[in-house]
């Protein structure tokens, strides 16, 4: 179901959220920058409780998490004002559930300087 017009929309269909898009823009932009890309800086809306809190919301969704986990961390490195947010909206929490839910079989890691999701396969 869209969530502005809560239309529902086709089950087959593989929408990329506004917020992964900028991600993967920025990205291409840093591995692009020897060719002479420069990085755009966005503009970023002050962080508030309830906006964090879909985010702490988001750790616990599997299909939300990677996103959450990806935003969390460049708000984090932001600004100071961001941490006092999150630490206030129970981020620290949320975090240590999703660390402790890595020794699972399969899950998200840290890679590089993002999180990606990582499906464990037996060593044959």
């Amino acid at each position: 179901m869209c969530p502005v017009t809560k239309q529902p929309l086709p089950r087959d269909s593989d929408l990329t959220p506004d917020h992964a898009l900028r991600l993967l823009i920025q990205a291409w932009c840093v591995v692009n920058a020897s060719r002479g890309v420069e990085r755009i800086a966005t503009a970023r809306a002050p962080v508030d409780g309830p906006g964090i809190r879909k985010l702490v919301h988001g750790l616990s969704v599997p299909r939300l998490q990677l996103d959450s986990l990806n935003l969390i961390t460049l708000l984090a490195r932001a600004n100071e004002s961001n941490r006092r947010c999150m630490l206030q909206s129970g981020v620290a929490g949320a975090m240590a559930d999703v660390i402790n839910a890595m020794h699972a079989p399969s899950g998200n890691r840290w890679i590089g300087s993002t999180w990606r999701s990582v499906s464990s396969t037996p060593s044959e």
